[in-house]
């Protein structure tokens, strides 16, 4: 890696000092090595904190100021220059692939998480590096490029880069959304040495009972893990398994670290895996106790989820619905206990439910139009990023027009709420519905021309939630020029009527005149940020 200062590294010490000149800070600083680094009490180099810093300023919520250090620390723009500041917040991290050189200059790569393509200041590596190299770890922006962090990992392991590009597929299958990796996952896979997993399962357990988890939820957690084969060199352990169903369940119910509760999980599951099922007392859960009914209590099956249950009497439902509120179940949850239990809900296990963690208003609009119309699973998960939209814009009970447009063309795409062509499919038909039944039932104020606008999209948006899918990377919603495509020919596109720029073949297909595009123009090649849905008033009316 390139040695040259740089505004990234003028920035790392402008951090080291921000921390060490606040006695609370640092202190804090130090307690979160365990936590990024795990259990191990090897010794740190130079590199490792330096990938400790980085994580701790820009993915650890801080305890000292509150939020991401970057955005909460006093007085940035007094400790930093705005070259430094913008290096750092421009700053990305996960696992590059080199995916073409150019000799003398750097190189290009690609993120085996996101599909975004970087370009990599690298003069002297560029000599050394080959097509297919892995970079692990953080790269930081400059001058429209970017450099790489003197502690990323470079790697040349063909049969890995095999191996992550299987596994970040599988990751990426059964949810929406973008794949993220983050800066401890690759501490993990890349940097920690393998470490013995012995009383892994012990330590588990300890951990989840001090969190208040009840023995046999423990036993049931981890039988669930027992049952599927643990890969070590899985890039998103968590991502779609057993261990992101029980970080979610801890996350909801509990007041566990849950940094230090993956660790302590992934290495529970580790050393389960290795006995193999039904190996020892600690694999398999307590066998359930019966009544003389014959009706049973605790856990239910190894591997049994909540929304499988089946339907129990009203006097057992309402007291287990006591036992969760007295062990501080929130109160919204409790009840959706209670009516899994009473077998009052869906039990399709990919339905969110429509209302999140915050009763505002839209969020009981979008409930009522569900229990009025019986929509089913699919609809109510493509409407409830709406309740999330309403709640960040301060909205009630009223969609006019700007905030009905904002959504629809521009949040959801720029918050990858729409990981594909199905996504946005149904998305819009959900859409529709939604608006048709505002303006009869009137229980939202929206705007008149929203069930046309919706018509519209039907048409538009999947093909753009598959554009954006391949966008050249990601960025900050305000980066970047925003130009309407006014021509598309010969592998160069017209913006605005006259500005032209080479275009991604892997884009061309996506993007038709008229779209809307943010990005920039960098030697005649587009660099395409977001695209967004055409929207012509007088055509939505």
């Amino acid at each position: 890696m390139s040695e040259a200062v740089h505004p990234a590294e003028i920035g790392a010490r402008a951090w080291q000092e921000a921390i060490r000149s606040d006695a609370a800070l640092m202190g804090e600083f130090e307690r979160s090595a365990e936590e990024f680094f795990g259990a191990s009490l090897r010794s740190r180099d130079e590199l490792s904190r330096r990938r400790h810093l980085e994580w701790f300023v820009l993915e650890r919520e801080n305890k000292r100021h509150g939020g991401l250090l970057i955005q909460s620390l006093p007085d940035l723009a007094a400790r930093f220059g705005p070259e430094e500041l913008a290096s750092w917040i421009g700053s990305v991290v996960g696992v590059f692939e080199v995916s073409s050189i150019q000799p003398g200059t750097g190189v290009w790569l690609k993120d085996l998480a996101g599909g975004g393509e970087y370009p990599l200041v690298e003069p002297a590596g560029s000599a050394l590096m080959q097509v297919g190299d892995l970079i692990a770890g953080r790269i930081f922006a400059q001058d429209g490029a970017f450099v790489a962090s003197p502690a990323a990992a470079f790697v040349r392991q063909p049969e890995l880069l095999v191996a992550l590009r299987e596994d970040l597929q599988r990751a990426r299958e059964g949810r929406r959304g973008t794949v993220r990796i983050a800066q401890s996952e690759i501490e993990r896979l890349f940097h920690a040495p393998r470490e013995s997993t012995e009383g892994a399962i012990e330590r588990a357990r300890e951990l989840l009972r001090s969190g208040g988890v009840e023995a046999d939820d423990v036993d049931e957690l981890l039988a669930e893990l027992a049952q599927v084969p643990f890969r070590a060199d899985s890039l998103t352990p968590g991502a779609h398994d057993p261990l992101g169903r029980a970080l979610d369940l801890l996350a909801f119910e509990t007041d566990i670290d849950l940094e230090s509760a993956r660790r302590v999980l992934l290495a529970a599951w580790q050393e389960l895996s290795e006995r193999g099922p039904g190996q020892g007392k600690s694999v398999a859960p307590a066998p359930r106790a019966t009544d003389a009914a014959g009706r049973g209590g605790g856990v239910e099956s190894a591997g049994s989820d909540p929304a499988e249950r089946l339907p129990r009497d009203a006097a057992e439902a309402l007291a287990e619905f006591d036992r969760n509120r007295a062990r501080g179940l929130p109160l919204d949850q409790s009840f959706r206990e209670l009516e899994l239990a009473l077998g009052l809900e869906p039990t399709d296990e990919e339905d969110p439910g429509l209302v999140p963690a915050f009763p505002e208003a839209m969020a009981a609009i979008l409930e009522e139009y569900a229990w009025e119309t019986q929509a089913g699973p699919a609809d109510r998960q493509a409407l409830a990023p709406l309740a999330t939209y309403a709640a960040q814009a301060g909205l009630e009970d009223e969609l006019s027009q700007q905030s009905w447009v904002d959504f629809t063309c521009r949040w959801m795409l720029e918050e990858d709420r729409l990981a594909g062509a199905s996504d946005a499919e149904a998305f819009s038909a959900a859409l529709v519905s939604f608006a048709r039944w505002a303006e009869q039932s009137q229980a939202l104020t929206l705007w008149p021309g929203a069930q046309a606008h919706a018509r519209s999209l039907q048409k538009s948006l999947p093909r753009l939630a598959e554009l954006n899918q391949r966008r050249t990377r990601r960025t900050q919603p305000g980066e970047g020029t925003i130009w309407r495509v006014s021509a598309i020919s010969g592998g160069l596109v017209t913006l605005d009527g006259s500005t032209q720029a080479h275009l991604d073949p892997m884009l061309a297909p996506w993007l038709q005149r008229g779209d809307l595009v943010r990005g920039e123009v960098r030697e005649d090649r587009l660099a395409l940020y977001a695209a967004y849905p055409r929207y012509e008033p007088d055509t939505a009316t």
